[in-house]
């Protein structure tokens, strides 16, 4: 390979006159705005927290005058400052479960030194040990909550986040671009696609983002430089190449982005060292610590516990309405694979007729486009089994509410993959050994990330990057999302 990347990566974008052949880029974004609104909305969610948990103080026990916590307002703004040191305004996005983790860390370490101080300084006002708590945990829960709205308002308007620019064109460069554009909350707008020295492809554009021979194209005009990601695909370039791209960029663009070209491996927890000037990266297995776990089954029972008096009288109301509307059991059990591969019987309410099997095969012979689509998902949009209560609980996931017996019983997690049939091992190949290290979820990566929308190879990718990037911090953002999902009932019938 002697391709020069001097080619590729021309970035002599000053004193250079369009040419005919010159591409007008867009959109472009907006940086700042999008860091000020994000402030904006941290702001508004800490003052609404302590004003929370004050208003609360207040109804119920009484002898607490605002006047006194007037002050301590503007001091729960440090929290701002703080995140922007983080990285969190905006920059180079952090994943949903590092950015929960930063949130929650900067909160409780603020929390904790307002509560020392005021303690220690014993002048003025005594301040409620209610309030304070109330309000730090407020703050955790709300934070996340406003910025996952804003995020979810604003993400698809072409001023949100960052541009960025992929060097290479090939399969590694298509699929960032793929996720980049399916995931605009991530904040990095690509713009631009600079082709492979060794692409012969001469197409101009891969899903509607322009593909350029090198910079030099671009319209001077376009401001992107010293604003924009340079997004490097290393697959697509011999090592001397890279390391030239990688000196190039350095000067012309905010960051740069580098995708190793290391196949599937754990990248949400990854960390780089440096080990006498020469580049690694240190990979953490969450799941050999044996101490992480124990957080994970204690937080899960503790969840358990806390969901009691609403899960019983709700779990009531639904055997009795499965009872009155079809005949039948209230239970039904299927077999499912577990950690280690064992099987055990995952339970669900019944939301099937109980001759579900005829009607499915008569439906099937009778409609050749559903039958290509349960052969394609194993699951039907209109499907004839299913019972006027059993649509109502898909639809709100109440079906699964009695999996937490199996949680209980220790065969499955709240929080972990989608627990699989036999038969769908085949589809799992030399990753079912990464699967049966965990013990499968009520919930995971498949149930906020399209459902029953999802195709096989889609599905076991998500549990293979669950397992690979295990966390405390993953699961509760997964328990987050979850709620979220069931309420807008995305992808679920």
């Amino acid at each position: 390979m002697s391709t020069n990347p001097n080619s590729v990566l021309s970035l002599t974008t000053s004193n250079v006159e369009p040419t005919a052949e010159s591409v007008t880029l867009s959109p472009i974004t907006k940086p700042k705005l999008t860091s000020t609104i994000l402030i904006s909305v941290d702001a508004v969610m800490l003052l609404s927290a302590a004003v929370i948990a004050l208003l609360v103080r207040v109804q119920f026990e009484g002898g607490v005058y605002w006047i006194d916590y007037l002050p301590l307002l503007p001091v729960i703004l440090v929290c701002i400052p703080c995140f922007a040191c983080a990285h969190l305004y905006p920059n180079i996005p952090l994943t949903p479960a590092r950015e929960l983790r930063t949130m929650t860390m900067i909160i409780t370490l603020f929390a904790l030194s307002l509560a020392t101080l005021t303690y220690l300084l014993k002048e003025g006002p005594s301040y409620s040990r209610a309030v304070l708590i109330g309000s730090w945990a407020l703050a955790i829960v709300l934070v996340p909550i406003g910025r996952s709205m804003v995020r979810t308002l604003f993400s698809t308007k072409p001023w949100w986040g960052h541009n960025a620019i992929i060097i290479g064109s090939g399969s590694s460069s298509r699929a960032i671009l793929r996720s980049l554009l399916q995931r605009p909350e991530l904040g990095i707008k690509p713009i631009a696609i600079v082709r492979s020295p060794y692409s012969f492809s001469a197409r101009s554009k891969i899903q509607g983002i322009p593909i350029i021979d090198d910079l030099n194209t671009i319209a001077p005009n376009e401001g992107f430089t010293h604003s924009a990601y340079a997004i490097i695909a290393t697959t697509d370039f011999d090592a001397d190449e890279a390391e030239l791209l990688l000196k190039k960029t350095a000067n012309h663009f905010r960051a740069t982005l580098v995708l190793p070209a290391l196949g599937s491996y754990p990248s949400l927890w990854i960390r780089t060292t440096d080990i006498d000037g020469q580049l690694s990266l240190k990979i953490q297995h969450h799941l050999l610590n044996r101490y992480k776990r124990m957080i994970k089954y204690a937080l899960e029972t503790f969840l358990i516990l806390a969901m009691c008096p609403i899960v019983i009288p709700l779990f009531t109301l639904i055997c009795v309405l499965i009872k009155l509307d079809s005949r039948g059991p209230v239970f039904y059990l299927q077999p499912r694979v577990g950690k280690n591969g064992k099987l055990f019987n995952m339970i669900k309410f019944r939301t099937m007729r109980t001759n579900a099997d005829a009607l499915l095969d008569s439906y099937l012979e009778e409609n050749p486009a559903q039958r290509m689509e349960w052969m394609r998902t194993h699951k039907l949009k209109n499907d004839p089994r299913i019972t006027r209560v059993g649509k109502l609980l898909r639809k709100s996931s109440l079906d699964e509410l009695p999996q937490l017996y199996n949680v209980i019983f220790g065969d499955m997690a709240l929080v972990g993959p989608r627990p699989i049939f036999t038969k769908d091992i085949k589809h799992y190949q030399q990753n079912f050994v990464i699967y049966k290290q965990v013990r499968p979820g009520i919930t995971g990566m498949w149930q906020t990330h399209g459902r029953n929308t999802l195709t096989h190879p889609e599905r076991v990718q998500l549990d293979v990057y669950y397992v690979q990037n295990w966390s405390v911090w993953l699961d509760l953002h997964l328990l987050i999302k979850t709620f979220s999902t069931v309420l807008l009932g995305r992808g679920a019938y």
